[in-house]
């Protein structure tokens, strides 16, 4: 039975003062040297079940237990109990309690910091539900907002035969577990973490997975040839936890599975399954519309996959792993840039059209560029390849994020070098190029945005929305950037990493990166935490006040932010 954790601990001070059973005015006690005869006297055993009738027992003595409640992190909070008769501010603290105790838990960050997740015997960041059975410690952990938690930089050769190693980053993806996958492409012996993998002199698509404390699970290295052509597109979890990785290759791969290796005399695409232990599975070569990558992927509900190539090709694949649809939209003057599922199923595509893009030839309502200017398109569309809706009011999109179980409201990221109105936010350049972001209403109507204003140049690049429905984004910028109207302009030139709440679109954190490199890809876990994929060049970078010393060649660089 459910007792309030003030009563129970009420309960047990009274007892405790009443060990002798003591005679009260309202005879709620009985006393053990007087006989007994009422039987609402909780100690009053009439019956004779513990000894003599009409005796008063002693109380029995259920006990009570330690909770001990720790606030971890390098920020700063406190934890209370929902009924506020626990409270800890300063660690640790320490209760007895009796024994089967329910609790209910909750954290409250200080300013500028974030309540990052609990500690077993509780996970997640909301509220923590506690049977107090034995002695128990919880722990809350407590992080500045934005601040680093872990980074990683793989380590790459030595020059071999006058070959410098390389490591091309493409994407990032996060699974149930909070484990993060990035795929790309390498040259030369290469070591994710595990040790080197790869070989010199040909291209390899590699995949490497990290744990949520950033350390290494697995690595792969397939083989293929043609360098510049093989390159893995992108990365994501199906509901299992498999790893589905997709991209295009050139005159042959090898992902070590059963059968030939894929040869691109016949195929130019590729599609690979990998086990949770980055252990093959299956993999296939599909056609494509040569010699664009793969630009999204999409995994519903139901396990089923969508991709689509730079050069607007959709196609859907069954459970047995072979398409079972395509759409090409008429005529074939653009390109497909971003996607994202939005709360009904449905997929949110992006791209670029030169002049015009028609996704129901011969139908009304799909087609959008018909006053021949360079536009985005924002297409949703039906998970049986129908047109369902869209707009043409954007420039530049480069990503698309949207919650699987909202309304079907969505954000994009992007830039441009003209100013644009998304049914009333406008978005205007100061210098030649301007970052911004946006959330659109399933019916696509602007409900915020802004601009990120540079006196030069500023991008948004990527993004990616939290478990907290925030949305966090990463960009680069020339000069200068403002990245709020109330943040003041941070000076220089760099990257920069940003968390908007996503129902109003304050800014929440950012933080800034110094030196030639680029946010490749973002994603976050179950608990709110982001992480960013940095392409990296020959030159050292600071990212979060740490320096990273340039390689020989280009390399990637991971890094997680605290919610």
């Amino acid at each position: 039975m459910r007792q309030h954790i003030t009563t129970l601990l009420a309960a047990a001070s009274s007892l405790a003062i009443l060990a002798g059973c003591g005679t009260t005015a309202n005879n709620s006690f009985c006393d053990e040297t007087a006989p007994c005869s009422d039987p609402a006297a909780p100690f009053c055993d009439i019956a004779g079940d513990f000894g003599p009738a009409n005796t008063c027992i002693a109380p029995p003595d259920d006990g009570t237990v330690t909770l001990t409640i720790e606030l971890a992190g390098e920020g700063g909070g406190s934890v209370s109990s929902a009924d506020g008769s626990l409270q800890c501010t300063e660690s640790p603290c320490s209760f007895e309690v009796p024994a089967g105790a329910e609790v209910t838990f909750e954290a409250a960050a200080d300013a500028d910091m974030s309540f990052v997740s609990w500690a077993a015997p509780c996970s997640g960041f909301g509220a923590c539900d506690l049977v107090v059975d034995e002695a128990t410690t919880l722990s809350a952990i407590f992080e500045p907002q934005g601040s680093v938690l872990w980074s990683f930089k793989p380590e790459l050769s030595g020059p071999v035969n006058s070959q410098e190693a390389v490591i091309l980053p493409v994407a990032l993806a996060t699974n149930s577990l909070d484990e993060t996958v990035v795929v790309g492409a390498h040259v030369g012996k290469t070591d994710f973490g595990g040790g080197p993998v790869g070989s010199i002199g040909s291209v390899d698509v590699f995949v490497a997975q990290y744990s949520s404390s950033g350390s290494h699970l697995w690595s792969n290295a397939y083989q293929g040839q043609g360098f510049g052509e093989t390159l893995a597109g992108a990365v994501a979890f199906t509901s299992s936890d498999e790893v589905v990785v997709t991209g295009r290759f050139a005159e042959s791969l090898n992902f070590g599975g059963p059968g030939d290796a894929l040869d691109s005399s016949v195929f130019e695409r590729f599609f690979a399954r990998l086990a949770p232990d980055g252990s093959h599975i299956s993999s296939f070569g599909f056609e494509g519309r040569s010699p664009e990558n793969i630009s999204v992927l999409l995994i519903n509900q139901d396990d089923e996959v969508m991709v689509s190539d730079h050069r607007t090709r959709y196609d859907w694949f069954n459970a047995a792993d072979s398409i079972d649809r395509t759409l090409v939209p008429s005529p074939t003057g653009s390109n497909s840039t971003a996607g994202a599922l939005d709360g009904f199923g449905r997929a949110i595509v992006s791209g670029n059209m030169s002049n015009q893009i028609d996704f129901t030839p011969s139908v009304n309502g799909g087609d959008f560029g018909e006053d021949g200017e360079l536009h985005s398109y924002i297409v949703k569309l039906n998970w049986d390849g129908t047109f369902h809706s869209g707009t043409d009011r954007a420039r530049g999109i480069t990503c698309i994020a949207s919650d699987r179980t909202g309304d079907g409201s969505y954000y994009i990221v992007g830039s441009t070098s003209q100013t644009m109105n998304l049914a009333g936010v406008v978005i205007t350049p100061l210098g030649t190029r301007v970052g911004y972001v946006a959330k659109l209403s399933n019916s696509h109507e602007a409900i915020w945005g802004g601009a990120l204003p540079s006196s030069s140049e500023s991008r948004a690049t990527a993004c990616a929305l939290d478990a907290r429905g925030d949305l966090v984004i990463g960009g680069s910028f020339l000069t200068d950037v403002k990245l709020a109207p109330t943040s003041p302009v941070h000076i220089g030139s760099g990257t920069f990493v940003a968390k908007y709440r996503g129902n109003s679109g304050e800014l929440a954190w950012r933080t800034f990166g110094s030196g030639e490199t680029t946010v490749q890809a973002l994603s976050s876990d179950s608990v709110g935490r982001s992480t960013a994929l940095y392409q990296l060049t020959d030159e050292d970078v600071t990212i979060g006040g740490t320096l990273y010393p340039a390689d020989s060649g280009p390399n990637m660089l991971l890094v997680q932010y605290a919610p």
